[in-house]
Protein backbone atom coordinates (compact mmCIF):
# COMPACT_ATOMS: atom_id res chain seq x y z
CA UNK A 1 0.00 0.00 0.00
CA UNK A 2 3.09 2.08 0.92
CA UNK A 3 5.04 1.17 -2.18
CA UNK A 4 4.81 3.26 -5.50
CA UNK A 5 2.64 1.55 -8.63
CA UNK A 6 6.76 0.91 -10.29
CA UNK A 7 7.59 -1.17 -7.48
CA UNK A 8 4.32 -3.57 -7.49
CA UNK A 9 4.82 -4.15 -11.14
CA UNK A 10 8.33 -5.04 -10.21
CA UNK A 11 7.28 -7.47 -7.54
CA UNK A 12 4.86 -8.98 -10.08
CA UNK A 13 7.27 -9.15 -12.36
CA UNK A 14 9.85 -10.71 -10.24
CA UNK A 15 7.36 -13.08 -8.77
CA UNK A 16 4.47 -13.79 -11.13
CA UNK A 17 3.47 -16.89 -8.85
CA UNK A 18 2.89 -14.10 -6.14
CA UNK A 19 0.42 -13.06 -8.63
CA UNK A 20 -1.28 -16.27 -9.08
CA UNK A 21 -1.16 -16.99 -5.12
CA UNK A 22 -2.94 -13.86 -4.16
CA UNK A 23 -5.65 -14.56 -6.52
CA UNK A 24 -6.17 -17.69 -5.24
CA UNK A 25 -6.04 -16.23 -1.76
CA UNK A 26 -9.00 -13.67 -2.93
CA UNK A 27 -11.36 -16.16 -4.39
CA UNK A 28 -10.69 -18.25 -1.52
CA UNK A 29 -11.40 -15.64 1.72
CA UNK A 30 -13.36 -13.52 -0.92
CA UNK A 31 -11.62 -10.27 0.93
CA UNK A 32 -9.42 -7.74 -0.44
CA UNK A 33 -6.25 -7.51 2.33
CA UNK A 34 -5.31 -10.97 1.60
CA UNK A 35 -3.88 -10.62 -1.97
CA UNK A 36 -2.68 -7.54 -0.59
CA UNK A 37 -0.47 -8.27 2.18
CA UNK A 38 0.71 -11.47 -0.18
CA UNK A 39 1.79 -8.96 -3.14
CA UNK A 40 3.96 -6.95 -0.62
CA UNK A 41 5.61 -9.34 1.79
CA UNK A 42 7.93 -7.35 4.21
CA UNK A 43 10.31 -6.02 2.29
CA UNK A 44 12.83 -6.93 5.18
Amino acid sequence: RCLPPEEVVSALAASPELRLKSKTIQNGKGGTEAPQINLFPSPQ
